[in-house]
């Protein structure tokens, strides 16, 4: 687990997938330009033909001077994960005539788009949130197929929590959606980080990529006390309405620990069920950060474990 500023959380949202590749077939296919979408920064991620199918590729794979056009024919190659509500194609080759645009087809094994390596600290204060209503234009997906991000009708890109995804019956294209999260100025708004997103009968649609029976919810606290496995890992929180905030795995840095304090008010998106909440997004308001409890720590960070803090309580081992 690690500490990251809003911005730098986005860019850690992809998820490590198995080394077995991805799953879907190869296709080949030719199409109209209709749109572009952008990373944080607001550099090219994907493209969009005008029969919606989604070409999603790493920034580093554009070519220079590549450039994009709405109404120009481009033909593509690729690993086609998704197929409803819309075609999604990773690990692209695009091309116009023989001039090859993007050349994402010998990315890693496990396929996955990547977001650009961005400085965490330099775009803390570039952060906004946002509610607003809108339509669901495509759909990305990761490369086991599972849906990672929505990109709505107004041009901006959504990116999921890496813990969560929409089932894909659960979305139809054009459907309005209700949508809570925070977005990068930088990309000139264009893209976020979805925390909540309902359709029109105001039912959530985020659900946990794993423990899908659970409920997907926000919820907004103040840290009353923290939790200690037996060991002295910081396992989560208590908050003031005895809400408990549970991640894991349950270790984290001393920076992430220090921050998560009695007192401390903050927004928590995750799995619902009673008064336990298991957290994939912890927001902290005050200071325009957050923690992913999914993120893993790089080499050369982990030490210096959270141990018992001021206001910490020992937890059951489990």
């Amino acid at each position: 687990m690690r500490l990251y500023s809003l911005a730098a959380l986005i860019v850690f949202l992809v998820t490590n997938l198995a080394a077995a590749g991805p799953k879907g077939h190869a296709v080949k296919l030719q199409g109209t330009v209709d749109r572009v979408t952008y990373d944080a920064v607001g550099s090219i991620d994907g493209l969009i033909f005008t029969d919606k199918v989604y070409l999603r590729f790493g920034t580093e794979a554009v070519q220079f001077g590549a450039n994009f056009l709405p109404g120009d024919m481009l033909s593509a190659s690729g690993i086609q994960v998704l197929e409803k509500p819309n075609p999604v194609v990773i690990q692209t080759l695009l091309k116009k005539g023989k001039a090859i645009l993007v050349d994402d087809a010998m990315r890693a094994k496990d396929g996955s788009p990547n977001a650009a390596a961005i400085p965490e600290e330099s775009l803390a204060k570039l952060m906004f949130p946002f509610r607003k209503e809108s339509q669901a234009y495509v759909v990305g997906a990761r490369a086991d197929g599972q849906i990672d991000r929505v990109v709505l009708s107004d041009g901006i890109t959504l990116e999921f929590p890496r813990q969560a995804t929409i089932d894909p019956k659960k979305v139809s294209l054009g459907m309005n959606l209700s949508l809570y999260g925070v977005a990068t100025s930088i990309s000139g708004g264009r893209f976020g980080v979805a925390l909540s997103i309902q359709d029109a009968a105001k039912a959530e649609l985020l659900q946990h990529r794993v423990e899908k029976m659970s409920a997907w919810a926000v919820v907004k606290g103040i840290i009353k006390q923290r939790l200690h496995r037996v060991n002295g890992d910081l396992e989560g929180m208590l908050l003031a309405d005895g809400t408990s905030v549970i991640f894991s795995p349950a270790m984290l840095p001393y920076g992430p620990a220090s921050r998560l304090q009695p007192d401390v008010a903050l927004e928590v998106a995750g799995t619902l069920s009673g008064k336990r909440i298991l957290a994939a997004m912890i927001i902290l308001s005050k200071d325009n950060m957050v923690i992913d409890p999914a993120a893993p720590i790089p080499r050369g960070r982990a030490s210096g474990r959270a141990s018992l803090g001021r206001g910490g309580t020992r937890a059951r081992g489990h």
